[in-house]
């Protein structure tokens, strides 16, 4: 099992609320122990306690793309109260195989039939639609073939030139992999 920590210089009665209540929005199963706060999702599990004068907020999964997606999502919702976890490096999981999220910048309409999307952020790959927005949507489609699934635009000569990624959808399952760099 992958770990990373952080330690914040905030007591735990400022931190703990916040990890409650985020927890509680999204269904998530909680419990308190010897005032460790521990929340457990599919992906792994996040534990938060008092520690000296400030708080600790340990990070565990088995693989180093869900630790850098649970690090990133703690960091997102303490960020948003002004409190900056510092992550320990080693086992963070810094960069995790093709998992990191890109941020839909802008929809356009390039002729009738298709439209397109430029993202912010790195390229980034799914295991399931439900975790994210309808990407489908959002790229111009081409039927590659009978026995091919549809794939975006961007897999073309101008996808692969700019090192922009390729889309393919399975189902329920969704893959955007960087082609270069």
């Amino acid at each position: 099992m992958k770990r990373t920590a952080a330690y914040l210089s905030f007591s735990a009665e400022q931190v703990l609320p916040l990890i409650r209540e985020a927890a509680t929005t999204w269904e998530l199963p909680v419990t308190e122990v010897a005032g460790t706060l521990r929340v457990t999702l599919e992906y792994g599990e996040i534990r938060v306690a008092s520690e000296g004068a400030g708080t600790s907020v340990r990070v565990a999964s088995e693989d180093a793309g869900n630790l850098q997606m649970l690090r990133d999502l703690l960091t997102g919702q303490l960020s948003a109260h002004g409190l900056n976890p510092v992550w320990e490096g080693g086992s963070a999981g810094r960069q995790p195989a093709n998992q990191s999220i890109a941020r839909v910048a802008d929809i356009e309409r390039l002729s009738p039939p298709t439209g397109g999307s430029r993202s912010r952020g790195r390229i980034w790959r799914v295991s399931r639609m439900e975790d994210c927005i309808s990407a489908c949507s959002l790229v111009p489609m081409a039927w590659a073939g009978p026995r091919r699934m549809k794939t975006a635009s961007l897999n073309g000569p101008a996808g692969r030139r700019h090192g922009i990624g390729r889309f393919t959808r399975l189902g329920k399952l969704s893959v955007m992999e960087r082609l270069h760099g």
